[in-house]
């Protein structure tokens, strides 16, 4: 992880705590550190598979979906956070062919299916609106 995203981690955490208080979350800023051969052997036998999102908040919501005007209920919300300025997608809204972001795009869809809010966030504005969008249960 580079300097940049870990900056909006911790700053992230610092939103969520004071904003938030009873918030039950977690940040991962253990993928990309460098790790031995073997610890890295051993990373990859406690995972289900790589992508795993970087911010997880584990307390349910219920948010107004703005096409159709229903109520979405919500398990927990997950971001995979990304610096100010990465390009996620092309102008048609493919998604770049970045195979790193394609897995984390993967892992997000299957949190979805599973009732999870999972969303990309570049920037820490980005990560802070979709954090109150979930908490308060609006949209934006």
């Amino acid at each position: 992880m580079n300097q940049r995203e870990t900056k909006i981690h911790v700053e992230l955490c610092k939103f969520v705590r004071l904003a938030y208080p009873r918030a039950l979350f977690h940040s991962d800023t253990g993928s990309g550190v460098k790790l031995t051969i073997a610890q890295a052997k051993l990373f990859a036998k406690l995972r289900k598979k790589r992508g795993h999102p970087d911010f997880m908040i584990y307390d349910a919501s219920i948010i107004p979906n703005p096409s159709t005007l229903e109520l979405m209920v919500y398990n927990g919300l997950a971001l995979e956070l990304k610096a100010e300025g990465v390009k996620l997608f092309k102008k048609d809204g493919e998604m770049v062919l970045n195979p790193h972001f394609i897995e984390q795009a993967e892992y997000l869809k299957d949190l979805e299916r599973r009732g999870w809010s999972a969303k990309f966030a570049v920037g820490l504005d980005m990560a802070m609106k979709e954090v109150d969008r979930y908490m308060k249960g609006v949209t934006t």
